[in-house]
């Protein structure tokens, strides 16, 4: 993955993105968007999400569970809007573009160890 001045970094500085938020982004995006499809595939197999077939729009297991016990906030929306962006649309959550890019890898830092493998490591190395 090429960094290139006039396509990564001039449209940043351009909207009046600090050079430290740049750098962020640049070391935490992900050469491509993660796919939705393969992304709930690798919640659901490793019970980080599950779906109540009974009633597809009921959710549990240890990300759930994970995302209760967060105080409300940033890191507590961060979560829920990757839940949502995964179970919820059919587009691709684009981990490889400004903002979503450092949201994400907050999102990743804040999970505790083995949620960190079984949700987003996994998922993020099969795009890389």
């Amino acid at each position: 993955m090429a960094i290139s001045y006039p396509v990564d970094i001039q449209p940043l500085q351009e909207q009046g993105v600090s050079n430290a938020e740049i750098a962020a982004h640049l070391s935490d995006r992900t050469a491509v968007a993660i796919a939705n499809a393969d992304a709930r595939t690798e919640l659901q197999e490793s019970g980080a999400v599950i779906i109540d077939p009974a009633n597809p729009t009921q959710r549990s297991g240890s990300l759930i569970d994970f995302y209760a016990t967060l105080p409300a906030g940033q890191n507590a929306t961060l979560v829920a809007w990757f839940i949502n962006a995964v179970f919820g649309t059919p587009d691709d959550i684009n981990t490889q573009d400004y903002p979503r890019s450092i949201q994400f890898a907050q999102v990743e830092l804040i999970l505790p160890g083995d949620l960190k493998l079984a949700c987003i490591a996994k998922v993020m190395k099969i795009q890389l």
